[in-house]
Parts: structure tokens; sequence; C-alpha cells
């Protein structure tokens, strides 16, 4: 092997694809329906732990995230930043879909203005809606379906952009942050799952209703009419239901009383049902990597010990993310536009600073 073939940028595996459990975004699982996120990422969403899940591992990328521009030419690197700055404030969340479908296409809208062509907004797409056309594994372009005036586009060049989570387990398909959630997910939300354990206990045993003593006899209504011990306690119970007062004529005597009733008793919570929808609430959150100790102070104390460690460990876990997220926004769109803007390729760097810091981006005006 010659230098210019040890030097090359292009891989020699640039189009290998794994051979896993992987096609159509399936994922077999032992024992239980398959992981398929075009039906189970829209069903898991309706899960409010999932959506606060989400929220709690985009809201760092978002929120947090800095960069330090390296380039000797200060107008690109002014440009550089500007451009950064505006993704980051307008349309860093539409990439991040990626984050639960394991993919993410969007279509990237640009302004000009007297300084060049610069960076709007990106228009989110449904991740269902969009496929990577590829050619020796480079993205080419975008397919996007479900256009209603031509029925499917497609973006090429830097009207596209293809953000991939994950991409470890495939390149442009990654796996969906829900994948490790499904099996604690399933098991709390499936028939005769811990809800319609917990919700059958509360409909059959929260109260029993109490129970209704009754002559067996006719008993005289003061219209005349005559009807069953039975129909008058009946009529009596369901009134109690919706509120009704409860009218009683006094007993012939105190030692044989006609009527009876014995009010209903209430059961207490099961601690085994509690506790287990508890432990699937945490094992849906240990499977989309939160830990447990940032979403409450430990028992031990909620010092440095209890919280902070485990919440610097979540951010170097999330640092993967937006380390290929600028990268891939560096690819797709700022190089291009810098070829655009200045005619020419400028040498520089992107630099991301760690979540863990409070840098701000050089140049910029974020805080």
């Amino acid at each position: 092997m010659n230098v210019g073939q040890l030097t090359s940028q292009k891989p020699i595996t640039a189009d290998y694809l794994p051979q896993t459990q992987y096609g159509m975004n399936w994922f077999w699982m032992q024992n239980r329906p398959p992981f398929n996120p075009y039906n189970r990422v829209p069903e898991m969403m309706q899960d409010p732990r999932v959506i606060f899940g989400l929220d709690i591992i985009k809201g760092p990328i978002n929120s947090r995230s800095r960069f330090y521009v390296d380039c000797d030419d200060a107008p690109v690197k002014e440009m550089l930043v500007k451009n950064i700055t505006r993704f980051w404030r307008t349309s860093v969340n539409v990439p991040l879909q990626a984050i639960e479908w394991g993919w993410s296409g969007s279509e990237v809208m640009y302004s000009h203005d007297p300084s060049g062509i610069r960076f709007e907004r990106m228009v989110c797409l449904q991740p269902r809606d969009v496929r990577a056309n590829t050619t020796d594994g480079r993205l080419t372009s975008v397919t996007v379906q479900s256009v209603p005036s031509v029925g499917k586009v497609r973006l090429g060049g830097m009207k596209a952009f293809w953000y991939t989570h994950w991409r470890e387990h495939h390149r442009w398909y990654g796996r969906s942050r829900l994948f490790g959630a499904y099996p604690a997910w399933l098991e709390y939300w499936t028939p005769d799952g811990a809800r319609d354990m917990r919700r059958l206990f509360f409909h059959k045993y929260a109260f029993d209703g109490g129970t209704v003593w009754y002559p067996n006899q006719l008993i005289s209504l003061p219209d005349g009419t005559e009807t069953s011990g039975k129909e008058v306690m009946r009529d009596a119970a369901e009134k109690k239901k919706s509120g009704g007062t409860y009218f009683f004529p006094a007993p012939p005597s105190i030692d044989a009383p006609w009527f009876k009733i014995e009010p209903p008793t209430t059961q207490p919570p099961p601690e085994g049902i509690m506790a287990y929808m508890n432990e699937l609430e945490n094992e849906i959150f240990a499977g989309m990597v939160i830990p447990k100790e940032i979403l409450s102070a430990s028992e031990t104390g909620s010092g440095y010990s209890g919280r902070l460690i485990p919440l610097m460990a979540f951010f170097q876990s999330l640092q993967q993310l937006v380390n290929s997220l600028i990268a891939d926004f560096d690819t797709q769109i700022l190089r291009p536009l810098v070829k655009l803007n200045f005619g020419r390729a400028v040498p520089y760097e992107l630099i991301p600073f760690p979540l863990t810091t409070n840098r701000t981006m050089e140049g910029s005006d974020q805080s």
C-alpha cells in the first residue's frame, strides 16, 4: 500500500453495512415482539416517562453545548460562529429526533444578506417519511415521502441534512435510544401488565361496596304500593352511590332491626404492585441511559457523592451526541457554505467544549 492509498480520505469500507439483527429497522428480541421504530416509537411517545426522559437527554445538548472555532481567517470564523449559533438557537431539536427514532432527515433553509448566504433554519420532517440515498458510503440526497403535490421529493446537496443516533449500530439508521427501555415499557403497558394490574386492583378492591341486610318480606310504600325489602335497599344503595341520603323509619324493636347496612371497607394499595411499577419506571429510564440519581435526591444525601458524580457521567454520555451532531453539521452545511461564500476551502476546526463546563462559544453572544 502506497502513501496515497494510506492517506486517502475515502475509507475502503465506505459502503459497509453491518450484518446484524437489522432489516427495515426491526430489532428482534428474545420472547418479545420485535422493536420496530415505525410503530413502537409513536406508541412509546405516549408514555409521560419517555417524553420526560427525552427532554432530560436533549435539554443539556440544547443549552450547554459550546464550541471553539479554530480558524486564522477572521471573516470565515465570524461566519462560522454566526451559523453555528443560529443552528443551535433555531433548529437543533429538529435533527435530535434521531435520539428516539435512530435517524432524522431535514430540509435546510438559507437566506441571503450582504455578507453572503447563511443558514436560516431546518424544516422538521417525520423520520418515517425520509430515506437516505447514498453512493459509495457517502450521503448524496434525502428522499421525502408524503408530499401531497408530487408524492415524494428528493433533497440533494446542501438542501438535505441527515443525522444518525448511535451510528455504530448502523451508519445511516442507527438505533433508537428507546430500544433499551422497550422491554420494561412493554412489561408496563401490555395487556395484563403492570398498569392493568393496578387498574384492576383499584377497580375491584379499592372498596367492596358494603353489605346490605333486608327483611325477606313485602314492604308497604307511602303511595300504597308494595315492594320487596331487597328492592327498597337496592334503590337506597344506588342513591347512596350517587350522593343521595338514606331515610329509614324507626325499627319495630331495637333488638331486631328490619334494615342494616355495613359500610364499605377500603383496601390499602398493594405494596408489591406499587414497588413493581416503580422498578419498571426506573428500568425505563435506565434503558434510555438516564441514571436514576439525577432524577431524585439520593437516599444518603443529594450532595456531590449523591448526585453530581452521576450527573457528570450522564453529561459525558451525551458528549458523543454533541460531537457527532456538530461534525455532521460541519460536513453537510458549513464547509459547503464556506466554499460558496468565499470561493475556496478554508482550513478550520470546530472544537466542542465538554458539557460539564460553562465555557461560552468564542465570538458569539451565547451565555
